[in-house]
């Protein structure tokens, strides 16, 4: 991988990610690839970047500096040429470029969509379906499980049945993709209340039974063309809130006991007249 000075303001930057939490899990072998202190630049992205990874029309992606970006819209920018605006020493863009590598059909859908529905929305032009794009696109995970009470249970907000047990029993009954590049931020510096928007998927057993990476791999296939073909992402009310920090294991800062679940500033029940998300199926 290509390598610059090491002078830089953000060179103790990998200093800032504790890889053995829990969370980073997904994105940790992508982390340890940076064999550079100094923070990643778009040279550094693009030789990351596998060639394959192409927005809808074909073309390939690539990082460009912000300040050499056209003045058009960021997502127009994508969908038209391939092109993501990435800042300079930017975590946000940092993240948002990791999430490009790993689901990268995914991305592409989501700007494609972002592209269909411009101007759509009524008077601020967005509407409900680009509204729930940018949450999930910010702040989503992936939540899959093959057991249909389970998912249920997290669309109920039903704490105490989603939490209960060790990070084990969780890992059985759910795994979390964490996909929103603006989640992935607050990971530097993690706080109770972190909540993310949640996409709750059921699968097979079978399915469930792969590799982590399989998995992640055929989620990125199967939900990109759900996408494509408009069968999700109707309004921010397919996405269920999920405060992650509840996921054992997840939290760093102490014991997740009784006294933390009890803190029903983050962990809420639901309003009155509550409609749950609803749970998308796929094989």
């Amino acid at each position: 991988m290509p390598c610059t000075s090491r002078a830089s303001a953000m060179s103790n930057w990998r200093s800032n990610i504790s890889l053995e939490a829990l969370y980073w899990a997904d994105m940790a072998e992508l982390l340890r690839g940076f064999t550079c202190d100094k923070f990643p630049s778009v040279s550094v992205l693009n030789h990351l970047l596998p060639g394959t990874v192409k927005n809808h029309h074909g073309l390939r992606i690539r990082f460009v500096s912000d300040e050499q970006s056209p003045a058009v819209s960021y997502e127009e920018l994508i969908y038209d040429s391939g092109k993501v605006s990435t800042r300079k020493n930017n975590w946000h863009d940092l993240f948002n470029a990791l999430v490009w590598m790993q689901y990268p059909r995914i991305k592409s859908a989501m700007n494609a969509a972002h592209h269909f529905t411009e101007g759509l929305g009524g008077d601020d032009g967005r509407g409900r379906q680009r509204d729930a794009l940018t949450l999930f696109d910010e702040c989503g995970v992936i939540v899959v499980s093959a057991n249909p009470g389970d998912l249920q249970a997290l669309s109920n907000r039903d704490w105490s049945t989603v939490f209960d047990g060790s990070p084990e029993s969780f890992k059985a009954r759910y795994r979390v993709f964490v996909s929103g590049h603006a989640m992935l931020e607050k990971f530097l510096q993690p706080y109770k209340a972190m909540t993310a928007n949640a996409l709750l998927v059921q699968i097979s057993k079978q399915a469930y039974a792969k590799s982590r990476e399989h998995l992640r791999s055929n989620l990125d296939t199967e939900l990109a063309m759900q996408m494509l073909a408009g069968r999700c992402f109707d309004s921010p009310a397919d996405l269920s809130p999920l405060p992650l920090m509840g996921i054992p294991g997840w939290w760093p800062h102490g014991a997740q006991d009784t006294t933390f679940y009890a803190d029903s500033g983050v962990f809420r029940t639901p309003p009155d007249g509550y409609q749950p998300s609803r749970v998308f199926g796929l094989c």
